[in-house]
């Protein structure tokens, strides 16, 4: 998985959720594309990345409407062009976070 600059307008939710912090998702794909940590809009983060086959995906905050402590738990969508891209981003995401974890000895909260 990789950040793009890629247009991702035509994604949607199809139900994929990871439960990660801020802080854990910028460890593993860098600083978002969107950040507006103030609570004004719908999400205050917003990441548009690549999978493995090539396919958009896009994984924001979604209506937390006030600013996010960056190291707290949030219940992050998955956006994509079909129901199979976002399982196939979340499990690339679980993956990320897991070595993630086995190298840093965090702990990860799954749901979905």
């Amino acid at each position: 998985m990789k950040k793009t600059t890629k247009d991702s307008k035509e994604n949607k939710f199809y139900g994929a959720i990871i439960e990660t912090t801020p802080n854990k998702l910028k460890k593993i794909l860098g600083e978002p594309q969107f950040f507006c940590n103030n609570g004004r809009y719908k999400n205050n983060i917003c990441y548009t990345c690549e999978i493995n086959n090539g396919n958009i995906i896009t994984i924001y905050d979604w209506k937390e409407c006030r600013q996010i402590d960056m190291n707290e738990i949030i219940r992050f969508h998955i956006g994509g062009n079909n129901k199979e891209d976002t399982i196939n981003a979340k499990t690339e995401l679980n993956s990320l976070l897991q070595d993630w974890k086995l190298d840093k000895q965090y702990s990860i909260i799954e749901s979905c």
